[in-house]
């Protein structure tokens, strides 16, 4: 084993501070070449070799070979691998490879390929503002056909892992254009559609898509989040006993509203305020929700409970219209009933869920 601090300090009595030894002359050519060769060979080029696989996976595939199918996921998997990591990602945009992956991604015949591809889409996108608009740049919402084309429940749910990495975050401009293609009405058809979509998992990401984009609904006419978060002035509003915190963006609505010359971004994009509760509302999100909130499926479906409650919740406190049934609420109190029996005999596991039912029910 090397004495590291042995040698450090070795060099340091060595060294003369005063002076510079004339005979020290600049590397020749050769030595050059051979240094760096020395240097490479006891590292790992981590871009170079996502260069190397993403050339690889873009050459043309064969129809039916196995041996090749497996030999590109073995290759998808370790690019998988090695792009954990905003940096790493970002790289692969920067050399200009991302965009071809996306073409392997949508265009490769072999199944396995493309389900690994959509995971690494989803790690590329996942809280990462400067992938994100190169994938809406370059047909990241073609994941809507994927989720539809797509044959195994395995590839529809990580086609759709892929689209809602895309979709969720601050990202204004693209939760802006998913919903002027009709996204909302795709994420309840897909909650509606129980032939097609039999997958739990794409249910709960729909549900939780949904809570996010509920969530920035009254924002979205803001023109991304440096804008939103330019408001003046913070107001506390109570909700179920709770303070919290709200930025006050009464000013710049007012300005956008006074605006009727439609010269200003924000004045532009005032038709996205609420937008999406207010599809909600109208496509009877409360039936195709409440299908799944039932005693035979509880396991399966605690975090799409939770996203669920949570957007009753707001859509009540926000939308003087929307009330829910007296017959809703009873069979919400039923389970709510069912819950807490079942919570306690697993030492509290769906104690989250039902604090959340709990506030929605305080709302009857």
């Amino acid at each position: 084993m090397i004495d590291w601090p042995g040698l450090l300090k070795w060099s340091i009595a060595q060294s003369d501070k005063t002076t510079v030894d004339p005979n020290i002359k600049p590397l020749d050519q050769e030595t050059r070449e051979w240094l760096q060769e020395a240097l490479e060979s006891y590292s790992f080029n981590e871009a170079k070799r996502m260069q190397e696989i993403i050339k690889d996976l873009c050459e043309p595939e064969s129809e039916n070979n196995e041996k090749e199918e497996e030999r590109r996921v073995n290759l998808a998997e370790e690019l998988f691998d090695l792009i954990e990591g905003l940096e790493n990602a970002r790289d692969l945009v920067r050399m200009g490879l991302y965009q071809k992956l996306m073409g392997v991604m949508f265009e490769s015949k072999y199944p396995d390929v493309r389900k690994t591809l959509y995971f690494i889409f989803a790690s590329c996108n996942s809280i990462n503002t400067f992938v994100q608009n190169c994938s809406l740049e370059n047909g990241g919402f073609n994941l809507l056909n994927s989720v539809l084309r797509e044959e195994t429940n395995e590839n529809k749910e990580a086609a759709f892992a892929a689209l809602t990495s895309l979709v969720r975050g601050e990202v204004f401009n693209i939760k802006r254009r998913f919903i002027d293609i009709e996204g909302v009405e795709f994420l309840l058809e897909l909650l509606s559609n129980e032939k097609d979509f039999k997958s739990a998992k794409i249910r709960t990401k729909v549900m939780t898509l949904l809570q996010d984009l509920v969530f920035y609904d009254d924002k979205l006419q803001f023109v991304d989040i440096v804008a939103f978060n330019k408001s003046e002035g913070i107001d506390s509003k109570e909700v179920n006993d709770k303070q919290t915190q709200q930025l006050n963006l009464k000013k710049e609505e007012e300005e956008a509203k006074n605006d009727t010359s439609g010269s200003s971004d924000t004045s532009a994009l005032l038709k996205y305020k609420d937008i999406v509760k207010q599809k909600l509302i109208e496509k009877g999100f409360t039936e195709l929700g409440m299908k799944y909130i039932n005693e035979s499926n509880i396991s399966a479906y605690t975090v799409y409970m939770s996203a669920f409650f949570s957007i009753v919740i707001t859509l009540i406190q926000s939308e003087s219209s929307y009330k829910l049934s007296k017959e809703h609420f009873e069979r919400l109190e039923k389970f709510s009933t069912h819950l807490k029996s079942e919570s306690s005999k697993e030492d509290g596991k769906y104690d989250p869920e039902i604090e959340v039912l709990k506030n929605l029910l305080l709302l009857k």
